[in-house]
């Protein structure tokens, strides 16, 4: 067999290795044994066949959605097919008052809600990115002279870290709130598209569109 044989060979092997390893996702049915699950927005479909499979799993599941009478129904199968507890909040997400509905069900019934540490706090910089990246392009198609600057910010040492963040080493490490500000200010100032402070956040942004499981073990440690 010839050298560039073997070598492709070498490289196709490879590549089906990492496929493999990183489509192999070591799922184990038992772990949703007694899980609670909530579903939102979904009587039929795909939510209403995840209710059914989260039952056969034997889970204790949770369903909303606005037509009451096809949730008893999904309800009454997802019983007959194993849920450990069914139930349904007939409602519309869309509302305050029906997600308050929701909450104050799953409290009830299942006794407890996890509550997320950085999720909220996440998710709203997440559509913040979202909102002023899409801006940002509508602005220069309409040839507006108005720039948009994102700042991507490590941790910073602010009252609220210093009030929420429980590993005084980690608090030790984050970046004075003043030179965070002044990094904005410049941003702004030179029309930046996006700043990064303290340094680390680049190659911390590059690393999660890269090895993204990585910076979520990175997060889990420091959170």
């Amino acid at each position: 067999m010839s050298r560039l044989a073997c070598g492709s060979l070498t490289v196709l092997l490879g590549a089906v290795a990492v496929g493999i390893y990183w489509n192999y996702d070591g799922f184990d049915p038992e772990s949703l044994r007694g899980a609670t699950v909530v579903i939102t927005g979904f009587s039929s479909g795909i939510g209403e066949q995840m209710a059914y499979q989260y039952a056969r799993l034997g889970a204790k599941i949770l369903i909303t959605a606005r037509r009451e009478e096809r949730l008893k129904e999904v309800v009454a199968k997802a019983k007959s097919l194993g849920a450990q507890e069914a139930h349904y909040v007939a409602g519309d997400m869309g509302k305050a008052e029906d997600c308050e509905k929701t909450i104050q069900t799953a409290k009830e019934k299942f006794g407890k809600i996890p509550w997320p540490n950085v999720t909220y706090y996440c998710s709203a910089k997440f559509a913040l990115d979202g909102f002023f990246s899409s801006l940002r392009v509508e602005l220069m198609k309409a040839q507006q002279d108005v720039s948009v600057t994102l700042a991507i910010l490590g941790l910073i040492k602010t009252q609220n870290v210093i009030d929420h963040v429980k590993n005084e080493e980690v608090v030790k490490t984050a970046a004075p709130v003043d030179e965070a500000a002044m990094a904005i200010v410049r941003g702004g100032a030179t029309r930046a598209r996006e700043v990064y402070y303290p340094f680390y956040t680049w190659p911390t942004t590059i690393l999660r569109a890269l090895l993204p499981q990585v910076l979520d073990n990175i997060v889990i440690n420091i959170s």
